[in-house]
């Protein structure tokens, strides 16, 4: 090779049309991108096309929006992240990436400690390829009372030895664990997961109001002392209302307590918004409540997502998808002659679309999908806006929400 040559400069490229630019939607908008930066986005009067770039002209209907950002995904496409090979993961994170999730948090089902620790080494290979955002495990150590689709078996009481073995096969990309706040040693639990920089997340409990009170106190405090480097410095709840007590007007309970503490900031929700988990005017209902900042919503989606009607693996579940009239799908499973919820079957985009139909601010749900869990993530200031010198993660929908281009660090993946 040449010594003297020099490495050629990556094509710009730029959108022209609506675009949800910095929070607000822009009617004739540009967004111009280079290599795996965006270098403009504004107003297309205020646009100067400097570096040459090539120009794509949206359709009528079309919008332009940031790359979705999933904390809690548990496959898609057939694909079972918590039993699947490290090349079927990769592939499951490629069909994520092309429905309009570009980033994605990699959740974990129980499972016996073996089998968990081999899944957290499959998954690791693909957050070092930077496919993911990291790992999310959803237990061991849960609530057998409120367990959902989790398996019983695999269920444990706090070991503060196979917690540390668990986050320590993940070579670093352990990000965020759900436990049991009110379970014994569970407060030595969030210290420790705190001292290693992963996000105690509070959900499949069986916790009073005063316990769950009580347990974001201590996590808060705990998130402090370790310097926790994420966004929010406050837990997290896995998918609020669904895995924990009903909330009653007599006994607010653990929905109660973990809500009050979200209106003042004290710790971010998840909210899985698909008509199933959670009813859309219950939704707007905390929407309504909650400030912003403090409300992510989440898929929960498992392989059945983007796939057949049929059975498909969660874990060591066997779970039923299928779909209504009007596409939307759902996943059930069937424990002890009862029909459970098992994970999400839409992902981020279809719940867009559909919280928009049932009347849920738009604005305010896309950011509750982009900027609020980037945040979480701790990447705020790389992902979840469409801003100058973000990473170029964009999403072109049409007005069924459907994606039509899609642009993951730069690169087009659809």
């Amino acid at each position: 090779m040449d010594a003297n040559a020099q490495t050629q400069e990556p094509a710009a490229r730029y959108f022209r049309g609506t675009a949800f630019v910095d929070g607000a939607l822009v009617e004739d908008a540009a967004v111009s991108y280079q290599g795996d930066r965006i270098v403009y986005a504004g107003p297309f009067s205020e646009f100067r096309n400097d570096e040459g770039a090539s120009e794509s002209v949206l359709a009528e209907a079309e919008m332009l929006i940031p790359g979705l950002v999933d904390l809690h995904v548990h496959g898609i496409a057939g694909v079972d992240f918590s039993t699947a090979s490290s090349d079927e993961i990769s592939r499951g994170l490629h069909e994520l990436h092309k429905a309009g999730t570009t980033t994605a948090q990699i959740s974990l089902v129980t499972l016996p400690a073996d089998q968990m620790i081999a899944a957290i080494e499959n998954c690791a290979a693909a957050c070092h390829d930077a496919l993911s955002a990291g790992i999310h495990l959803e237990g061991p150590f849960l609530s057998l009372a409120r367990a959902g689709a989790q398996d019983r078996s695999a269920i444990l009481d706090v070991d503060l030895d196979l917690a540390e073995e668990l986050v320590l096969a993940g070579q670093g990309q352990v990000r965020c664990m759900t436990l049991a706040p009110e379970l014994p040693q569970a407060d030595d639990l969030v210290q420790l997961l705190a001292s290693h920089g992963v996000l105690p997340a509070f959900g499949h409990t069986d916790a009073t109001h005063e316990q769950m009170q009580q347990a974001l106190v201590h996590a808060r405090e705990q998130l402090a002392s370790a310097g926790f480097p994420g966004y929010t410095e406050v837990p997290l709840i896995t998918h609020l209302f669904n895995g924990m007590p009903p909330f009653h007007h007599r006994d607010s309970g653990a929905v109660g307590a973990i809500v009050k503490s979200a209106s003042r900031k004290g710790v971010v929700i998840e909210l899985i918004a698909d008509g199933q988990h959670v009813d859309y005017d219950v939704l707007n209902f905390v929407f309504g409540i909650v400030q912003s900042s403090n409300l992510v919503i989440v898929s929960d989606a498992m392989a059945g997502t983007k796939a057949p009607d049929g059975t498909y693996s969660l874990g060591t579940a066997t779970v039923r998808v299928t779909r209504d009239g009007s596409g939307d799908s759902s996943a059930r499973l069937l424990h002890e002659g009862q029909e459970l919820l098992a994970g999400g079957a839409m992902t981020l985009l279809d719940s867009l679309r559909a919280t928009t139909r049932e009347g849920v601010a738009f604005e305010r749900v896309l950011e509750a999908m982009t900027r609020i869990p980037a945040g979480v993530l701790g990447l705020e200031d790389e992902l979840g806006r469409i801003h100058r010198g973000f990473r170029a993660d964009l999403v072109v929908i049409d007005s069924n929400f459907e994606p039509t281009t899609v642009i993951r660090a730069g690169e087009q993946v659809l």
